[in-house]
């Protein structure tokens, strides 16, 4: 296999994508599409549906990535419906839900899926595991970067630039695509 689609507009999804796969010999092109997502509280699941979808929808092969936050405090909340909640809440929603509980554990999952059209999907799943900061601070990435800090750290995401950012997270889910493709005819 020579070439395969990243279905995303997440521009710093788009941006590791890009590091990883930059000596391989997969070619990766990114296109946007609106692809359906399941409701499932399994992210196997979630990423491969919309994979499968998109590489039939597309005629060529895919990579299609979903992300979970589960925040142990609030029974795994917002879990598969994060990117929805996010829109709703945002950093400072989060902070209020959050306020007085001092168990501020997270995780973030990261599921994706690769598949060719008329295939079942190949699943590949990385944790980040993180904490939810008393306060917003930082000025890099996303709103939800200014609260999020990766175990280890002592500052949020937000504080850290792009480049020292993005490899905070936990991106073997990537890499193990990577060389899962590369292997395939």
């Amino acid at each position: 296999m020579e070439e395969v689609i990243f279905v995303s507009g997440n521009r710093e999804k788009i941006a590791i994508v890009k590091e990883i796969f930059k000596d391989s010999k997969i070619n990766v092109s990114f296109k946007k599409i609106d692809c359906p997502e399941i409701q499932s509280e399994d992210g196997k699941e979630v990423a491969g549906f919309s994979a499968r979808w998109a590489a039939n929808k597309l005629g060529k092969p895919v990579l299609k990535n979903d992300s979970f936050l589960e925040i142990e405090a609030l029974n795994g909340f917002p879990s598969f419906s994060a990117k929805y909640v996010e829109k709703w809440l945002g950093a400072d929603g989060f902070l209020r839900l959050m306020k007085g509980i001092k168990n501020r554990k997270a995780k973030y999952l990261e599921t994706t899926a690769f598949c060719k059209p008329g295939e079942e999907p190949i699943i590949f799943q990385a944790e980040t595991i993180l904490k939810i900061a008393e306060e917003k601070s930082g000025t890099h990435g996303w709103e939800m970067d200014n609260i999020f800090i990766v175990n280890g750290c002592k500052k949020t995401m937000a504080n850290y630039p792009d480049e020292e950012r993005l490899k905070l997270l936990n991106n073997d889910h990537y890499r193990k695509a990577k060389e899962c493709l590369e292997k395939l005819d």
